[in-house]
């Protein structure tokens, strides 16, 4: 009954003016509330079509070893498209041993690390998957990374996920 307070005419009856202009306070909300959403699920569309996942799987590794080129210095697919640049958030390698696995943009282990190097923690898979934070695996079209054991094991099998931007929508990843 008080949400009808403002409604009542002193006589206690409904006030239609009043209630009129409520009305369309409420229906003009609504349709700003509609607007806002319309515009926020533009703004969105637009993020998104400049950007696009990332997924690579590595060939098969016929001499496995405890170093790995990802990218054409390795002789293996460009992980990034030329143009693109790249926000990496894991690398997982399937090693033939349990180990460590570090992993560093470039063509060495000077490069500029990607996460924490990290040891194969589940029993029996010998797995080791790096989580890179948002933003700080930034990897542009051409750049190649280095994958590293600590040398009692040897990389069997990549695969790396992240997002690509075209180079000027960069901002967008982040």
């Amino acid at each position: 009954m008080a949400d009808l307070v403002g409604l009542l005419n002193p006589s206690g009856t409904l006030d239609v003016p009043a209630y009129t202009r409520s009305m369309h306070a409420l229906a003009e909300r609504i349709a700003d509330y509609a607007e806002q959403t319309r515009i926020e699920r533009i703004r969105e569309q637009e993020r998104l079509r400049s950007v696009k996942p990332m997924r690579w799987v590595s060939p098969q590794i016929v001499t496995p070893a405890s170093t790995f080129i990802v990218g054409a210095a390795g002789g293996n697919p460009a992980i990034i498209d030329e143009g693109w640049t790249a926000d990496v958030r894991v690398i997982a390698a399937k090693l033939s041993a349990a180990d460590t696995l570090a992993a560093f943009v470039g063509e060495n282990n000077n490069g500029w690390p990607l996460g924490q190097p990290t040891a194969s923690a589940v029993t029996g898979l010998n797995l080791a998957v790096i989580l890179i934070p948002k933003s700080s695996g930034i990897v542009n079209g051409g750049e190649t990374i280095f994958l590293q054991t600590g040398g009692a094991g040897n990389i069997t099998a990549v695969r790396i996920t992240g997002w690509q931007a075209a180079g000027p929508e960069i901002a967008k990843l982040f």
